[in-house]
């Protein structure tokens, strides 16, 4: 479907209007985020399971796993404009859904953009489950911690010298098939859920930001966003967390030569190429080259090629790149 935007009141006044494209960025990152819980029975665990490797306190922590950037194509206000009459009266001017210059009598499809939420996404959150002691009723009734660290411990024993007697085959009903890996499992997760009110544990999950950058300068190195060990991904100015940068390198800025701006003319772009690094100072999360068309110059095509003997002006929406005459 072609797109063909008119603007006036009357048939003197009508004019196509249209826009040159830019290039902005979807940027999404993944963060394992890590919670450490302890144990209620931490200050038992040298005396009764006879190990120091536990955890002590409450800590969160966020590190990020992966970045990845992705290109989106908008219309570009800074370089959008009106043609007032063309030469050929058979051609039109050709836009795709967004109003973005397609070229003359060059249809296309309307594409589907993505709508851009200029703030950061919000993520999805893990809620742990409510701990729970797995422990017997003479333990859970019992009047002091010490005494319930005393049951726990207990059971983890018991269980161990349970699976030692499986393994051992010195039980006088053997389990038969799946049901033998079925109890070692049960018996397993038992031991993990009592083990971990001495030793504490540890939560992972992993969640998603998705932020939208419009790149507006040639020269970028500025706070992306923040990292918080709290809260993951937050703004960047949130002083809350440390900051990762964005730095954009490109080869030159947007010129339009304002001797032809007046005349009658089809305007297109030499795109540019720029190279996107997305970093905390230290560590290095993305590296990647995208075209830039809002950074490249900006030409006419000029009168003569608006004429009869032309059937057709092909652009390239993405990049505002002319591809070819007909």
């Amino acid at each position: 479907m072609v797109c063909v935007l008119l603007c006036g009141t009357a048939a003197s006044q009508v004019a196509f209007v249209y826009s040159l494209p830019k290039t902005a960025l979807k940027i999404e990152v993944t963060v394992e985020k890590t919670i450490e819980k302890p144990g209620e029975f931490y200050q038992y665990a040298q005396r009764y399971l006879a190990t120091n490797n536990v955890i002590t306190a409450e800590k969160t922590t966020c590190k990020i796993v992966s970045v990845n950037v992705t290109a989106q194509t908008r219309p570009n206000p800074a370089h959008t404009y009106s043609l007032n009459s063309l030469v050929n009266k058979n051609l039109s001017i050709s836009v795709d859904g967004e109003g973005i210059l397609t070229g003359l009598n060059n249809f296309v499809e309307n594409k589907n953009i993505e709508v851009a939420d200029e703030t950061k996404a919000p993520l999805s959150k893990h809620q742990p489950a409510t701990d729970l002691l797995p422990l017997i009723e003479e333990y859970m009734m019992a009047s002091s911690i010490s005494k319930m660290a005393e049951g726990a411990a207990k059971q983890i024993y018991h269980i161990r010298e349970g699976r030692m007697s499986l393994l051992s085959g010195d039980v006088s009903v053997f389990p038969q098939g799946s049901a033998m890996g079925d109890l070692l499992r049960r018996m397993d997760e038992q031991e993990q859920a009592l083990a971990e009110l001495f030793t504490g544990k540890r939560i992972t999950s992993l969640e998603t930001a998705t932020i939208y950058f419009d790149p507006a300068q040639t020269a970028v190195n500025q706070p992306l966003f923040r990292l918080s060990n709290t809260n993951g991904v937050v703004a960047a100015d949130d002083l809350s967390g440390s900051p990762v940068y964005i730095r954009l390198n490109v080869d030159s800025k947007s010129q339009v030569n304002s001797a032809v701006k007046a005349a009658v003319a089809l305007y297109y772009v030499l795109p540019v190429n720029g190279t996107i690094v997305i970093d905390d100072g230290k560590n290095q999360y993305f590296t990647g080259e995208f075209t830039f068309p809002q950074f490249g110059t900006v030409l006419p095509l000029g009168e003569n090629v608006l004429t009869k003997s032309t059937r057709r002006v092909l652009i390239d929406n993405t990049t505002g790149r002319l591809l070819g005459i007909e």
